[in-house]
């Protein structure tokens, strides 16, 4: 879920950041929010699916 909001967004997230920190710089921030996202969204969803509750 992550993976695909960022696909959104991320064009113009590697452009700013291209711009100011260069490609491989733009690429590493994006991969860093994926990596530190992707756990948090399922920490923050896990109590709710454990109580039955829909996600």
């Amino acid at each position: 879920m992550i993976g695909a909001g960022m696909r959104t967004g991320n064009g113009i997230t590697i452009g700013w950041l291209g711009a100011a920190l260069g490609v491989s710089g733009a690429v590493a921030v994006g991969g860093l929010a994926l990596v530190v996202g992707a756990p948090l969204i399922g920490v923050l969803i896990a109590p709710q699916t454990r109580r039955g509750a829909p996600a």
